[in-house]
């Protein structure tokens, strides 16, 4: 071996060796942080109407835990919200208690909401509806299928549906009470 390949092997070598022990500590360290969990999904932190990408007639089927099935298809007259949520979600956790008011409210003036959460366990679920003493059905998706369907890209998302299943409007991001209150006002005067 030439005097030259020798030398740069040795000064290269510590170099290369640095490099990956830095490169297996950071990955070592990142999982040791994150206790061997994956990263979160994506989360709207700021309210925003959007435009709809999915079809607005998007046929839905939604088994909630304690209030049967609803469906595009049986929508009985009412107006409905759905809310994409989880429950470890924070921008999702702030408008909780915003959301339980604002049903009790509106259920009254023919809108129903349901609550979708989305990579969440049942027990969670359970756990958040009794914090803020939610009322409205909710729901989990399990496999992510209503999700894709409707386009969700993050959370918190609401997509506004009529009385024919037509998706009126869709919102991302954590409402506060006027923001709510304005969108079900235009729904119900649009009705």
């Amino acid at each position: 071996m030439k005097t030259e390949n020798k030398k740069f092997l040795l000064i290269s070598m510590p170099i290369v060796l640095i490099f990956l022990s830095f490169f297996i500590f950071i990955l070592i360290w990142s999982t040791i942080s994150t206790g061997g969990q994956h990263g979160q999904p994506g989360l709207n932190e700021f309210f925003s109407e959007t435009n709809l990408r999915i079809d607005p007639y998007t046929k839905f089927e939604i088994n909630t835990f304690s209030h049967g099935i609803i469906s595009s298809e049986n929508l009985e007259g009412e107006l409905l919200m759905i809310d994409f949520w989880a429950s470890w979600c924070p921008p999702c956790i702030k408008e909780g208690p915003i959301l339980s008011e604002a049903y009790k409210k509106w259920s009254q003036k023919g809108i129903d909401f349901v609550g979708i959460s989305l990579w969440d366990s049942e027990e969670n679920i359970l756990s958040f509806k009794e914090r803020f003493s939610i009322n409205y059905p909710l729901s989990i998706d399990t496999n992510g299928e209503l999700a894709i369907n409707f386009g969700v890209r993050a959370l918190p998302e609401k997509f506004f549906i009529d009385q024919n299943g037509k998706i009126l409007k869709k919102v991302i991001g954590p409402v506060n009470e006027s923001q709510l209150n304005k969108i079900l006002e235009e729904l119900i005067f649009k009705r």
